[in-house]
């Protein structure tokens, strides 16, 4: 196995930084496709079902989580 090129640790604090880029990226998307698409109901089904993305980072999904407004599940 190659060795990673950081420390673990500070891999996954630099990608954590970019998560918020990434929503920031994939509303504007969704919103983009809800004021285009007649039959799209929300950004919940474009992000979900047209995109393709089911968020993974609320352990509770698909129930809500624990994390009161964690924004990473549509329960929040």
């Amino acid at each position: 196995m190659p060795a990673l090129p950081a420390p673990a640790p500070e891999l996954a604090d630099e990608f954590a930084d970019q998560l918020p880029a990434l929503r920031s990226v994939l509303l504007r998307d969704a919103s983009a496709i809800l004021a285009s698409d007649p039959a799209a109901k929300g950004l919940g089904e474009i992000i979900t079902r047209i995109l393709g993305f089911t968020p993974r980072l609320c352990t509770g999904w698909p129930t809500p989580c624990t994390s009161a407004g964690c924004r990473a599940c549509p329960a929040c």
